[in-house]
């Protein structure tokens, strides 16, 4: 019997892990943490506040099990995670509260048999949240909560794999359990080792995403709910190749991800000028990947890596949408490490982004951006990758999520103030605050629709990332 334990500790972070191996028992794997935290969240949801502020509390804790039997393995695991959050938009004054409870369980068994190896195994998730916003109203409100909403999912699944000197192969079918109804999931996957140190392969799957709480319940006086969406899908198709010899690394893939039934907030005229939550879209996405480098355990150059990485999404539908056009389309990344004096090591690393979307800039700290003149205007300027011209220049610590401000007689101007011509190839509409303007594909002319600014959806949303909750959506 074999047994160890760990505990640490920081400011306001604790956690705990153990481990026991007790031979015929099986091996037991135990986590438990704690955190607690509050913190300044200026520029979080809107650059134009200084005073907003956030509370969380998480406690959590996990028991793993595994257990070997001649050609069989079984195993078996459970979670809980509980999750308290506070976010004040003026600190003092309590804006969204949100209490979360996610509960997990998984059960697997692989049998090695002749013909491969096969699995079969099930899980569980239950999802609980109290909220100030999120939800169905309560009849009697629970403490400061006033909404609540409870989510029960499962999946069933079996997997094959099976290898043949340099060939190997997957296939796995299972079941999505919702309550949305019963989804069939599946996935195909195939590989060929030519030589010893470079391996191709191949796959596509099919994935689902549920609407969150947020996508369902937010209303505000900028958007509006939907109870009526339906699950996201998509299928991913992939191609990759790793190479490894001694030293030396190399890998490359290229995917393509169909997605259909898109869930965003999208911009509607016919509804009050407000944003709603709808699947009115598909969204294809292509992307590449390109790693390399170096690993060794001795001498004084350790490691080095060097990654590349492309995407490129088209949304096949008219419309303004919030959040899926906002993606890291370039990222280059290096990093070095290099050891001396036995035990001194220095670790460098270097990236360069080029993102796709926007930002707002506010010049002077908490003053808003003002609709009310038209000359005063708010302006998305998209990159033009193919001439190389990039969104304006100001400082990056702005958020990305929302229009370009600034003063100018008309878009071109305004635009050119950021180093971006007006009626560039990029067809994504430019959002203004007053008048709006869209820059059509080829086009070299402006067309204005007047229109009262479109405001930003999240900027009063709390940050839940912690509870598995995403700017207050359930995952």
């Amino acid at each position: 019997m074999l047994g160890a334990a760990s505990y640490r500790r920081s400011d306001g972070y604790r956690h705990v892990r153990a481990t026991y191996d007790g031979g015929r028992a099986g091996f037991f794997d135990l986590q438990a943490g704690w955190q607690d935290r509050d913190f300044g969240s200026n520029g979080f949801y809107a650059a134009y506040n200084p005073d907003q502020w956030e509370h969380t509390a998480t406690a959590l804790g996990s028991l793993r099990w595994l257990k070997t039997a001649g050609r069989f393995s079984l195993g078996a695991a459970a979670s809980y995670r509980k999750n308290f959050d506070r976010y004040d938009w003026t600190r003092g004054t309590a804006m969204n509260r949100h209490n979360t409870d996610n509960v997990g369980a998984k059960l697997w068994a692989d049998c090695d048999w002749a013909a491969g190896v096969t699995s079969l195994g099930a899980d569980y998730a239950f999802n609980h949240i109290y909220s100030t916003n999120l939800g169905d109203k309560l009849s009697v409100p629970e403490g400061h909560y006033t909404h609540a909403k409870a989510r029960h999912t499962g999946n069933l699944w079996l997997r094959h794999a099976k290898r043949w000197r340099r060939f190997d192969a997957a296939a796995s079918a299972g079941v999505s359990l919702t309550p949305y109804g019963t989804s069939a999931l599946w996935s195909l996957s195939a590989g060929w080792t030519p030589v010893e140190e470079l391996r191709v392969g191949a796959g596509v799957w099919q994935s689902m995403r549920l609407p969150t709480f947020t996508d369902l319940y937010y209303t505000s006086p900028a958007q509006i709910n939907n109870l009526d969406l339906t699950p996201e899908h998509a299928v991913t198709y992939r191609i990759s190749a790793d190479y490894l010899k001694h030293c030396w690394n190399i890998s490359a893939q290229v995917y393509y991800r169909a997605g259909r039934d898109i869930i965003d907030w999208v911009w509607r005229e016919d509804m009050g000028d407000k944003w709603h939550s709808e699947q009115s879209s598909r969204l294809d996405t292509f992307g590449a990947e390109l790693a390399g480098g170096y690993a060794s355990a001795e001498g004084f150059l350790r490691r080095v890596t060097l990654s590349y990485g492309y995407i490129t999404t088209d949304r096949n539908a008219d419309v303004i949408a919030k959040s899926a056009m906002d993606f890291m389309r370039h990222k280059a990344a290096l990093a070095v490490e290099v050891h001396f004096l036995r035990r001194m090591s220095l670790a460098l690393t270097a990236s360069v982004y080029d993102r796709n979307g926007s930002y707002t800039h506010y010049p002077v700290a908490g003053t808003p951006p003002s609709p009310r003149s038209a000359a005063t205007s708010l302006i998305s300027c998209s990159t033009d990758v193919s001439s190389g011209r990039r969104a304006s220049a100001a400082s990056t610590s702005t958020p990305r999520t929302s229009p370009t401000r600034a003063t100018a007689t008309s878009a071109e101007s305004a635009c050119r103030v950021s180093g971006v011509r007006a009626g560039s190839a990029d067809h994504r509409p430019l959002i203004l605050s007053g008048p709006r303007t869209f820059v059509k594909r080829g086009s070299s002319r402006l067309q204005p629709r007047v229109r009262r600014i479109a405001p930003n959806p999240f900027c009063f949303l709390p940050d839940c990332r912690e509870a598995g909750v995403r700017k207050g959506m359930m995952s």
